[in-house]
């Protein structure tokens, strides 16, 4: 699955590179301390969120977009989306130099809007 914003694609990845992806955002401690999944963990316990992550996707129970710039292609955050019976949790995680730049709202945006179709 993917969509297009006036800046962004936003693109499904497979487990492996959604676990990645993660991986390399919560290295910073800036952005990690923001997610609150990830509140208080050491660096081994990081390893065991992002195999978490992989394990979920590939069970189809967590769905994880790339988020990447159109200007240049650059990868700048990740969209994970957790459904279930009662609604989904949607969460974007965004690397430090991209916060207050509209990007998570405009990424989560079609996101959501395909949640709801």
């Amino acid at each position: 699955m993917e969509f297009k914003t006036n800046r962004l694609r936003v693109f499904g990845v497979v487990p492996r590179q959604a676990a990645q992806l993660c991986a390399s955002l919560l290295k910073d401690d800036e952005v990690a301390a923001l997610v609150p999944w990830m509140n208080g963990k050491d660096a081994k316990e990081a390893g065991q969120e992002t195999l978490r992550i992989e394990l979920l996707c590939g069970a189809g129970s967590l769905n994880v977009w790339a988020i990447q710039r159109l200007e240049d292609q650059v990868l700048v955050g990740a969209v994970m989306e957790t459904p279930s019976l009662v609604g989904s949790r949607v969460e974007a995680i965004l690397g430090r130099q991209y916060w207050n730049l509209g990007y998570s709202d405009e990424a989560i945006a079609p996101i959501l809007e395909w949640i709801a179709s």
